[in-house]
């Protein structure tokens, strides 16, 4: 059974036209690695750097049209405020965790498409002070 979250994800990926047809297709050039944070997806974990005896290490991928990718709270739909929320704090982490440039669409505020710790923390903040009900 396909959840009302998993339409909203899917929705969203369709909003995105092109970046979310290369996404798919997996055509992401390697970019470097950088520094490994918790949290980070551990399928990007650069094994063999740390098995060298080096600093942790992540790679990092960039999409070869890296168009960035608005998240959007009216795209959520018919979910509870608090989940869409929910849902958007985790893509904002995901998207900085993945080294993806993004923006973030809310009612009555716009924050433009960057990347970046305070960035996250702008984007993050927005949905805290966010009013809803």
């Amino acid at each position: 059974m396909v959840s009302r979250l998993d339409l909203c994800v899917c929705t969203a990926y369709r909003v995105r036209g092109a970046a979310a047809v290369s996404e798919i297709r997996g055509e992401e050039d390697f970019a470097g690695l950088r520094a490994y944070e918790p949290g980070m997806p551990l399928k990007h974990m650069a094994w063999k750097v740390l098995a060298r005896g080096a600093e942790p290490a992540v790679r990092s991928y960039s999409s070869l049209g890296a168009d960035p990718e608005w998240l959007d709270w009216h795209v959520l739909g018919d979910l509870p405020p608090e989940a869409r929320l929910s849902q958007l704090c985790r893509w904002i982490l995901d998207r900085e965790a993945a080294g993806r440039p993004y923006a973030l669409r809310l009612p009555r505020m716009e924050i433009a498409p960057a990347i970046g710790p305070a960035h996250r923390a702008a984007c993050l903040r927005a949905l805290a002070a966010l009013k809803v009900g």
